[in-house]
């Protein structure tokens, strides 16, 4: 179902839906243990963000957690310097 859903939001640019989808594939294969299926969904997330300091169409939150979820793959599979990097991106987001 949720391949189906990234088919469709893939196919008609829906860039939110999108990540969306990519974080809840992650949030069903990293508990079941396929750590790198995982990390390629979410690096497949954190590349729909726009840069700069906001994403409105994905929200700080979604990209705050987007960030927290692949640094904690980055730890598990002990990729340090990826860590580090996706560390000091989601420490630099303030919510109000």
């Amino acid at each position: 179902m949720l391949h189906d859903i990234l088919s469709y939001a893939k196919s008609h640019d829906l860039r939110s839906l999108e990540f969306i989808a990519e974080l809840a594939l992650a949030e069903i294969d990293q508990p079941a243990g396929d750590l790198n299926q995982a990390r390629e969904e979410l690096e497949r997330a954190v590349a729909l963000i726009h840069p700069g300091p906001f994403d409105t169409e994905i929200g700080d939150r979604f990209t705050h957690e987007g960030y927290v979820k692949l640094s904690d793959i980055y730890r598990a599979l002990n990729i340090p310097p990826k860590e580090l990097v996706s560390i000091e991106v989601h420490s630099s987001f303030r919510f109000t």
